[in-house]
């Protein structure tokens, strides 16, 4: 089973409602990352995400890159400073590839959770970075690859 983790796209810097939506540099980011993942043969059945703007668009042009057919839904837990343990249990249970978009710090920390059982970052997430993640059979997490947006082209 495979966990991919996400951080959302790029941001503007302000909105008047105070939930950032995605700049154009973050579309852009997130379309080319699409681009990547269905090049990867990454084929997912649900994306979930905070229901911040940002993360909900980041995950809708992921979705729409990727083949279009994943369930998208809002997660409790996956804002930035939430504690991480009900979400790695959550998905300690889950049985099928999914894709998690969020936040920093959450992200990298759920990512040491998992892998390392300490709520402590192991990752440099930029912005629309993905970290896969494999359930080993012996139940561990394990990360399998990083992508990031400058690989893809992007500073």
């Amino acid at each position: 089973m495979h966990i991919y983790l996400v951080r959302h796209g790029d941001a503007v810097s302000t909105h008047p409602s105070g939930d950032r939506p995605l700049s154009d540099e973050g579309r852009r980011e997130a379309g080319r990352m699409a681009g990547f993942l269905a090049h990867a043969g990454v084929r997912v059945g649900t994306i979930v995400h905070s229901g911040k703007a940002r993360a909900a668009q980041t995950a809708e042009i992921l979705n729409g890159g990727l083949d279009g057919n994943a369930e998208l839904g809002v997660w409790p837990g996956l804002h930035p400073n939430d504690p991480v343990a009900p979400v790695g249990e959550r998905l300690s249970r889950t049985g099928s590839d999914l894709m998690v978009v969020g936040h920093l710090p959450f992200m990298a920390k759920l990512a040491g959770h998992l892998v390392y059982g300490e709520d402590d970052a192991i990752l440099e997430l930029h912005t629309t970075a993905v970290t896969c993640l494999l359930k080993s059979d012996a139940g561990m997490w394990l990360i399998e690859w990083l992508m990031y947006p400058a690989l893809l082209g992007f500073d």
